[in-house]
């Protein structure tokens, strides 16, 4: 599982971290040289404290 974790790209983990997670299979993007991911975040399942960061209006004090 560590080994796993390091080779994630940090947007996944951070997405698996707050809850969410990857659906199944990948599409390769020959043209632009990349593997897409359907990456699913259920904000329900989010921490309070992650939920109230990312639902706060631009500006917000914090």
């Amino acid at each position: 599982r560590r080994a796993a974790m390091r080779a994630t790209p940090s947007l996944i983990k951070s997405y698996l971290r707050l809850g969410g997670f990857v659906g199944d299979g990948a599409w390769i993007d020959r043209e632009f040289n990349t593997v897409d991911v359907c990456l699913v975040m259920d904000t329900a399942r989010m921490s309070p404290r992650h939920r109230e960061f990312y639902t706060r209006g631009p500006g917000a004090a914090g």
